[in-house]
């Protein structure tokens, strides 16, 4: 309820509502509210429209897509509890620097790519696609927001898919001219069938706008500008300014006036296989450096957004009874309260077994079951592995593994035959080709065994959840309530081991002088596991490798704080958080209970 929060200050002001930075009494974490005046909506016809929103955030599970925690109805109000974006939105920088250099725009642009792919395999039309929506994290990454205007077809998708006469392009024939007229499709216009295309129409904008710095169409009235997009030709800028052949092949394909013929209109596959991407890594997009990096004062910065306080206000929208009557006007309202799973877990402090050795006594045994993976026509490779400890007294045949295998990205993610409570279902989810997880039995084991798993790789990452993945997410890579805090969900457990002392490392101009990579630590002979931090690389002339840290080490603590069930991003963000220096600690692999080998 809006008691466990307290407000902090107003982030930005819309025209049903206000988005204030809350935090909430108990944890003191950091959250967006959004709240939405109920008497507008009723004004407006638009109380649907909300609900769609609250549905839509509440299954969607994707790092380039805004986070919704809870939701909840005050006597006047619809609120929302959001994750905080604190680097505003890319209106406001296209604003303040007019174009995007073109590193930044490509990358903007397939991080949306990215979202859109996600959303429109669920069946989610936007609608309401531009720079305005697009926030920016902490780290200079995008996250797509306002599901105000969305549409849902899950249901007529499954029928359709089922029935195999599937027609994403006229998902919808509503009639209904909704989102921002410059970003409007022409078969939105024209009043036509419509479905995921439009989405793909609105992004060529955005692009158009990323590299130009204004949108392609205009007018002074809203027919005006719409007469232009169904007629009109782009213009292009020229000279120094002009655009790269790639970049307006691929405008051009987007802006594509029929819906059938649309670069996106079969699938995100289609933009992503444009030359303008040739280069672009997709499945470790998170991992690349940005180039603007929002400078952020304090966790309670919001200088980087626009309150538009010139344009709404809504300091005195609270109803008074001649307005509405409360038993008959919000009676519809009645369900509107939700929560997630990524709110309602709590951290685990006195019930994960790494602590039941903290007091002095023996480590448990603890193992890496790693399984064999199925032979395939590639081989990538040779590395030097990682020195095995000894295993217990079972019957283990201790086997290193390659520090490619224990590193690779796509061993982020879980993997499960079953769905699991944290992962939306639907009919076109698919379960199968996935890789065979079972082991023999081990008798005599009297501990919970831990397992990294070895994965065929053969089999493409799934690192973004969607519902064609069937790897489903664990809750301690989903639980982040900010681009910047941890997650309230993870184990904050150190490592077992012997940690050798704090090392101060000065930040230089090309970062800290070594690399880390995230892994899963499978325990209990199943698939929960929590996530760990690897040293990859050291700088041996850097400030890093003198004071002790080598490659292979598990980082524990950075700056004080466990960094044991932290997603990649957020320890990368704990670092960088630091302008000159870090404190971590660190402990060697063969010094941990932590055992590699096979069964």
């Amino acid at each position: 309820s809006e008691e466990d929060f307290i407000v902090k200050k107003l982030i930005s002001n819309g025209a049903y509502g206000a988005v204030y930075l809350v935090r909430h009494k108990d944890t003191s974490q950091r959250f967006a509210l959004k709240k939405i005046n109920k008497h507008n909506l009723a004004l407006r016809n638009e109380v649907q429209q909300v609900f769609a929103e609250r549905d839509i955030l509440t299954f969607v599970e994707n790092p380039f897509v805004v986070t919704m925690y809870c939701s909840f109805q005050t006597k006047h109000h619809l609120c929302m509890v959001m994750e905080y974006v604190e680097g505003g939105d890319v209106a406001s920088l296209i604003k303040n620097i007019c174009v995007l250099p073109d590193e930044v725009a490509q990358m903007y642009f397939a991080e949306t790519v990215l979202a859109l792919e996600y959303l429109h395999n669920y069946g989610v039309v936007h609608r309401d696609l531009k720079p305005d929506n697009l926030l920016i994290t902490s780290m200079g990454h995008i996250k797509l927001t306002d599901f105000g205007l969305s549409k849902v077809g899950l249901m007529s998708r499954t029928t359709n898919m089922y029935e195999s006469h599937l027609d994403p392009q006229q998902l919808f024939n509503d009639r209904q001219v909704y989102g921002t007229p410059e970003y409007i499709a022409p078969e939105v216009i024209l009043h036509l069938g419509y479905g995921t295309p439009v989405d793909w129409w609105s992004a060529g904008i955005c692009l158009y706008e990323f590299l130009v710095g204004c949108v392609p169409f205009f007018g002074q009235t809203p027919d005006d500008l719409f007469m232009q997009a169904i007629n009109d030709d782009i213009v292009w800028p020229e000279g120094e300014d002009s655009l790269s052949d790639e970049a307006i092949n691929l405008i051009s394909c987007l802006l594509d006036r029929d819906a059938l013929s649309r670069l996106g209109s079969r699938g995100a596959f289609e933009v992503k296989n444009h030359p303008y991407f040739t280069t672009m890594d997709w499945n470790n997009l998170l991992r690349q450096k940005a180039q603007f990096v929002p400078q952020i004062d304090d966790e309670e910065d919001t200088s980087y957004f626009d309150t538009r306080k010139d344009r709404y206000t809504h300091d005195n929208d609270l109803l008074d009874t001649s307005q509405c009557d409360d038993t008959e006007q919000f009676l519809q309202l009645a369900n509107f309260s939700s929560s997630t799973k990524r709110f309602s877990q709590v951290p685990t402090r006195f019930l994960c077994p790494s602590n039941l050795f903290l007091g002095g006594s023996d480590p448990p045994r603890i193992l890496f079951f790693p399984v064999i993976p199925q032979k395939t026509s590639h081989s990538g490779p040779t590395h030097a592995p990682l020195p095995p400890t000894t295993a217990p007294d079972t019957d283990v045949c201790a086997t290193p593994i390659p520090i490619d295998k224990i590193l690779d990205p796509s061993l982020v993610t879980p993997v499960t035959k079953q769905r699991t409570q944290f992962s939306p279902t639907s009919s076109i989810s698919s379960d199968t080709n996935s890789p065979d997880m079972n082991a023999p039995t081990i008798h005599n084991q009297t501990k919970a065994p831990l397992m990294i798993p070895n994965i065929d790789d053969s089999l493409p990452p799934s690192p973004l959840a969607s519902p064609r993945s069937i790897y489903p997410p664990h809750p301690s890579i989903l639980s982040n309530p900010s681009s910047r805090d941890s997650s309230p969900g993870r184990s904050f457990s150190p490592v077992p081991g012997s940690p050798r002392p704090p090392i101060v490392i000065p930040r230089t101009s090309r970062g800290f002088g070594f690399k880390i990579q995230a892994i899963p630590v499978f325990r209990n002979n199943g698939n929960t596991f929590d996530v760990h931090h690897i040293v990859t690389q050291v700088d041996e002339q850097g400030a890093a490798y003198e004071a002790g840290l080598r490659v292979g080490d598990l980082l524990t603590h950075v700056n004080n704080e466990v960094v044991q069930g932290m997603v990649h991003t957020s320890v990368l963000q704990l670092m960088y958080r630091s302008n000159k220096q870090i404190s971590i600690q660190a402990v060697p692999l063969e010094s941990t209970s932590i055992k590699v080998g096979r069964r």
